[in-house]
């Protein structure tokens, strides 16, 4: 296939995967799966996610659920300085807030967080008041950096939404898009694609 201009070799080039784009319409994780009758919850730009009954979410939990080793690097609740950003990790909350049952909002991790840790976990914790689950954990698609997430409690009693942590593990994997997005890919294209707008213009001459 004879590509005609450097519009049409970007977009062939993204549609073909080589780029890596750091959007929140990722797959989507709801838990639990199959939903139980109690408390639902959601995050984009996850692989996998797990729940747990227990207090606040700690790493051992994470340990037990994905393997390895986890190290906490954001924790976010409403009685810290900042209840919205802290270290690597920052959330909004578009509906709902702090002890709510009902609530939805974004979720961002810094860039940085992926020239450190080769994998990430958000997750967060709600009352518990007799119903389950009452810990939410998703494994985050390795490179992203923003998404959504939403909780609800269904039936029963309790659930108030706690707090929200971030936790990473390995070391980085060079993935493409870390931490720019794709943006050296597309770089080398446009040097590629100039190459050959130069040679040709060599041979018209």
């Amino acid at each position: 296939m004879k590509i005609r201009n450097l519009k049409t070799w970007l977009a062939c080039l993204c549609a073909s995967g080589a780029v890596a784009m750091n959007d929140a319409n990722a797959l989507t994780i709801t838990l639990p799966n199959p939903a139980n009758d109690f408390r639902t919850g959601s995050l984009t730009s996850a692989t996998a996610g797990a729940t747990a009954v227990e207090s606040n979410l700690k790493a051992a939990v994470v340990d037990a659920a994905f393997g390895g080793t986890w190290t906490k690097r954001g924790h976010l609740d409403n009685g810290g300085p900042s209840s919205l950003s802290h270290d690597l990790l920052a959330i909004t909350f578009t509906s709902g807030a702090w002890d709510a049952t009902n609530v939805a909002g974004t979720w961002s991790i810094a860039s940085s967080f992926w020239t450190t840790y080769g994998n990430a976990v958000l997750g967060w914790h709600v009352g518990n008041g007799g119903a389950n689950p009452d810990q939410f954990m998703f494994l985050v698609e390795q490179g992203k950096t923003s998404g959504t997430w939403s909780y609800e409690r269904l039936s029963g009693g309790g659930g108030g939404f706690s707090n929200f942590q971030l936790f990473g593990s390995g070391p980085p994997k060079g993935i493409t898009g870390v931490p720019d997005g794709g943006a050296s890919i597309v770089l080398l294209g446009l040097g590629l694609a100039g190459v050959g707008v130069g040679r040709r213009m060599s041979k018209k001459a």
